[in-house]
Formats: C-alpha cells, structure tokens, sequence
C-alpha cells in the first residue's frame, strides 16, 4: 500500500473492505490492477505506476467467505477436547502472518531499491545530457567565436587592400602631378629656348641692319666731302 496518505485511502476505499487499515507492510496483488497500470520496464520486478488505483475485484472477491457452522462446531468441540489446539492455531496464524510481513518488508525494500536504482539511472542520463549539452553548447560558441574571428579577419583583409589600393592611387596621382610639372617645365624651357633664339635672331637682324646702313652713310659722307671741295 501507498504511504502517500491520500493515495493511499484511495486504495483503501477500493479494496471495499469494512474496518480494514492495512498495515505498513500491507501488499496487494498485482491482478487488481489494469494493464496499462503497470510498468513493466525493468528487467528484475514488474511495479505499479506511481499514482495508479486497484480497480480490478471481482464479484466473489468483494462478498465476505461464508463461515461453515458444521467446521466451526467441530473446530469448537476438538478445542474442548484439545485446548492446546488453539493456541497452536494462534501461534500459527501469528507466524504466517509475520512471515508474510517480513516478506511484504523484503518486498518493499527491494521495491525502493529499484525505485532508488531507477532514480540514480534517471539521474546518470540527466547529468549524461546535461553535460552532452554543455559540450554542444561550448561547440556553439566556439563555432561562433571562429566565424565571427573570421569575418574580422575578411574585414580586416579587405581593409588593407583598399589600403593598399589607397596607396596605389595617390601614388599614381602624385606621379601624375609630377608629370604634368615635368611637362609644363619641358613647355616652359622650349619657350624659353624659343625667346632666347628670337631675342638673338632680332639682335642679329639689327646688327645686320645696322651693318647696312652705315655703308650709305658713309657713301653718303663721302658725296658731301666731294661737293664741298
């Protein structure tokens, strides 16, 4: 019988019997239970699912043994005759039943034995999954970790390249200004090579010209001479 009180005076209640408390190794068989009230997982014992109700009695199990009154005046005169005969009875019926209570006892205990095994074997599978998730939970955030240290690492790879690209480009730029100056100097020392030479070229031209002027001046001064002698 249950030791849940509550339960326990359910099962009381179903057994149908007049005056009846069961004692703490009170059993009941496992034929006034259903099927489905049973569990049957465990390889040692079948037991009875935790909250389950004895409903199975038949007809002839609920009505009380009618007592023969033939027996009862023969078991009255042989104890007439042989008084020793029923404290033996007694002492009989005392011994059953504590054998019967010590195997209920043996019963109980071995019933708690494999409800402690099967609590330590729930307990083992839960400590078993629960450090099954740690492990994945610790795989996720490793993962995670790697895939967000790889995305830094692509950011910071594309960042130097256009860093680099950066670079590139104004270098290429100041090249690029460095030849345009190199150009327009180039322009400039044409232009001035070409007012240089037009410089000499015009003093040229006036030296030359100078060069032909002075021959008439002088032919001229000769004519003067010549009319004024």
């Amino acid at each position: 019988f249950p030791r849940c009180p509550g339960l326990r005076k359910k099962w009381i209640a179903a057994t149908r019997r007049e005056n009846f408390t069961p004692s703490k190794f009170a059993v009941l068989c496992s034929c006034h239970f259903l099927e489905k009230d049973m569990d049957r997982t465990s390889l040692s014992c079948v037991r009875v699912r935790e909250g389950a109700i004895p409903s199975v009695f038949s007809a002839l199990h609920l009505q009380p043994k009618p007592r023969s009154n033939r027996k009862h005046r023969k078991d009255r005169s042989e104890t007439q005759k042989n008084p020793n005969r029923l404290e033996d009875s007694e002492s009989e019926r005392l011994d059953i039943k504590s054998e019967i209570d010590s195997e209920s006892e043996r019963l109980d205990i071995k019933s708690e034995i494999d409800s402690e095994s099967e609590r330590l074997n729930i307990k083992s599978e839960i400590d078993s999954e629960s450090e099954r998730l740690d492990i994945k939970s610790e795989i996720d955030l490793e993962s995670e970790r790697l895939d967000i240290k790889s995305e830094i690492d692509s950011e910071s790879e594309r960042l130097d390249i256009k860093s680099e690209i950066d670079s590139e480009s104004e270098r290429l730029n100041i090249k690029s200004e460095i030849d345009l100056e190199s150009e327009r100097l180039d322009i400039k020392s044409e232009i001035d090579s070409e007012c240089e030479r037009l410089d000499i070229k015009s003093e040229i031209d006036s030296e030359s010209e100078r060069l032909d002027i002075k021959p008439e001046i002088d032919s001229e001064s000769e004519r003067l001479d010549m009319k004024f002698f």
